[in-house]
């Protein structure tokens, strides 16, 4: 829209930037006063326009060109100042008083407005200040590997644990704050890329800081872009935010010279995934049985909350989920001792309206993928039956590997040393027939350690026995798994 501008040079002419702005024009009450007139915006014509101050009276419209018509009404205003010079004392004294009321309105909502924002600024400097701080494990034993992590670790760059804050608001360990997500239309600029941490099938893991955060950045190349896009949308999905699920920050693109891949953004956490953990326990110390339940019941908590549908306000669902890759090297530990689950790339989860499964590796349906050694059997041979179309399937399968990983944890404990499942029971140069034959014909599990008189840890054998049977039906929840874990460890 454009308006009469007198300032606006050479044709005298100004045009408002957006839709609801105004025109204006601005006349002198007195005699000898002088006019104004041009363009206005709306977010300041709410406070001038249709106002009386002790000088001048300020009109808006909203039409091309319409304030030119106001000057008509300044002639006529002038010539009329006689009339208003005959108004009683009485009538000043009530126009003057409204004036007052309305300024002082004016005035209380700026202040308000003020109040406001500096409270709001005074909770996020807060917020910032007290973000997530690193707590120590269990016991002293605990206490040296997180030291002897820091002394190998400053040679090649400091940490501040003090800024590495976590997505989820909760009353456990970690006093989690709230979900402080990253933009992503920036964060590929403002990464500064460390170190390698890891390499899997379809991507990379890269420490990466942003700002004074260290983040694990995951990279998939182009080629990997629908995997890329599983990944992100289990991630992305409503509620799934969980102390003992990867915290996610969020996604973005990357190009730098020949190299281009997509970003997915991730908590970063210095110990590394169990099975990292458990090779350096191996050869620095031993685990201990407080460790051994802590990890085995945050795995518990964290697969129980994946597997379950829940429902939060405006009709926002999480949907049943299953992991489908549970591993070792899939799990991360944290700094405060408690485990949680990590790359979701094979992840499906189900529709809580149409009861379809979706997600990953559903592009190729019926096909069986995972880790082999972790594979349930009904997964693992071909031959046997299972039902694609139904999520406790995905889910009894997660409850079997669940079972070896525990497994692998409490034979590192009993044993000193580690090892992945059935590896001590198959040839060096093993295959799928020989896992096959092992564990599907031959329904033979995970040797157990029986040389300990620890009352614990035999309860702790016996229990993985109801969640790896061969019969997929007759395992348990993980909800119950931990449980009963909670009652052993009582």
């Amino acid at each position: 829209m454009k308006c009469h501008c007198k300032y606006c040079l050479p044709r005298f002419f100004c045009q408002t930037v957006n839709e609801n702005d105004f025109c204006y024009y601005r006349y002198s009450i007195k005699t000898n006063g002088t006019n104004d007139f041009g363009c206005i915006q709306n977010d300041v014509a709410r406070f001038l326009c249709n106002t009386t101050d002790a000088n001048y009276r300020t009109e808006c419209c909203s039409s091309f060109f319409c304030n030119i018509n106001y000057q008509l009404l300044n002639e006529t205003s002038t010539s009329s100042t006689s009339t208003i010079k005959s108004i009683s004392i009485e009538s000043n004294t009530t126009n003057l008083l409204s004036t007052i009321i309305i300024i002082g309105t004016i005035f209380a909502l700026i202040l308000l407005v003020i109040i406001i924002y500096y409270v709001y600024k005074r909770k996020f400097q807060i917020f910032w200040s007290t973000s997530f701080k690193s707590t120590s494990f269990i016991n002293d034993k605990n206490n040296s590997l997180e030291n002897q992590f820091k002394k190998k670790s400053s040679f090649l760059f400091p940490i501040d644990y003090h800024f590495d804050t976590i997505s989820w608001k909760s009353n456990s360990f970690d006093n989690h704050n709230q979900i402080v997500p990253l933009e992503t239309r920036r964060v590929n600029k403002e990464i500064t890329f460390l170190e390698q941490l890891g390499q899997g099938r379809h991507a990379r893991v890269r420490l990466g800081l942003i700002g004074q955060q260290y983040r694990a950045i995951k990279m998939y190349e182009t080629r990997y872009q629908n995997e890329f896009e599983r990944e992100r949308a289990i991630f992305e999905t409503d509620l799934i935010q969980h102390p003992n699920i990867l915290a996610f920050f969020g996604a973005d693109f990357f190009a730098k010279s020949t190299e281009t891949c997509y970003m997915l953004i991730f908590e970063y956490h210095p110990y590394g995934t169990l099975y990292d953990v458990l090779k350096k326990i191996q050869n620095e110390q031993v685990i201990t049985i407080k460790q051994l339940l802590q990890y085995s019941i945050s795995l518990c908590d964290g697969l129980a909350y994946l597997h379950s549908i829940k429902y939060g306000t405006n009709d926002i669902c999480k949907p049943q989920m299953a992991h489908c890759d549970i591993k070792s090297s899939n799990i991360l530990v944290k700094l405060n001792g408690d485990c949680c689950l990590s790359d979701f790339s094979l992840a499906v989860r189900c529709d809580p309206h149409t009861q379809t499964i979706q997600g990953g590796g559903i592009e190729r349906f019926y096909h069986r993928v995972g880790t082999k050694l972790y594979m349930p059997p009904e997964l693992l041979d071909k031959n046997s039956k299972f039902n694609f179309d139904r999520i406790n399937a995905y889910q009894q399968g997660d409850i079997y590997s669940l079972a070896l990983v525990l497994w692998e944890i409490g034979n590192c404990y009993c044993s000193l040393t580690h090892i992945r499942p059935y590896e001590n029971q198959l040839p060096i140069h093993f295959n799928l027939d020989h896992l096959i034959q092992l564990i599907s014909i031959e329904q033979k599990r995970p040797i157990c350690c029986i040389n300990t008189s620890d009352k614990i840890l035999i309860s702790f054998f016996n229990l993985l026995d109801l969640y790896w049977c061969q019969d997929p039906c007759a395992r348990q929840s993980a909800a119950n798994l931990q449980d009963q874990l909670r009652q052993i460890m009582s």
